[in-house]
């Protein structure tokens, strides 16, 4: 038996499990990092002042009123608002953020949106002739529902109104 041959391929194969080891902890450090952009990113999103203006202006109005928006400002703010949540559900479903992270904070936003924007939604898949109508967020929506009843099984989420002394129809 050659020692010396022994003791290199013992040495070799134990700096080639370290090395793997050493990769698989930098990828685990990466994908951590790269989620936690995701979520910085799309919390910047959300609070951004665009995206809050229309939430709030949204708010103003019942939800059967913004079934059929009665200016082109006020289609666009809907259309912002869902489109926006949209990417989100869709960001979700294919895993760039995780969901978990995501309702952690945002479910009961999700589930009041839903409310709000539910018979603008419904009137769009109409037009459609019944085509699937902004199904990422549907999507989110079920599970903000879901993650509400598991975690927060104690809480409403009930919709609200905003009124300010502006015209609702300035949105």
């Amino acid at each position: 038996m050659n020692v010396p041959l022994a003791i290199a391929t013992i040495v070799s194969s134990t700096a080639a499990v370290v090395a793997l080891i050493l990769v698989w902890l930098q990828l685990k450090v990466q994908s951590r990092q790269a989620r936690q952009a995701a979520l910085s990113a799309l919390h910047e999103e959300l609070v951004s002042l665009p995206m809050q203006r229309a939430i709030r202006a949204l708010y103003r109005y019942e939800p059967t009123d913004l079934a059929t928006p009665g200016t082109e400002e006020v289609l666009e703010t809907i259309e912002f608002v869902v489109n926006r949540f949209n990417f989100i559900g869709y960001r979700v479903e294919t895993g760039v953020v995780p969901a978990n992270d995501v309702l952690r904070t945002e479910w009961q936003a999700v589930i009041r949106l839903s409310h709000q924007l539910q018979p603008f939604m419904e009137a769009e898949a109409a037009r459609r002739n019944g085509a699937p109508y902004s199904t990422s967020f549907q999507s989110l929506v079920t599970r903000a529902r879901q993650y509400g009843e598991a975690h927060h099984p104690q809480v409403r989420v009930e919709p609200f109104r905003r009124h300010f002394d502006a015209d609702p129809a300035a949105v």
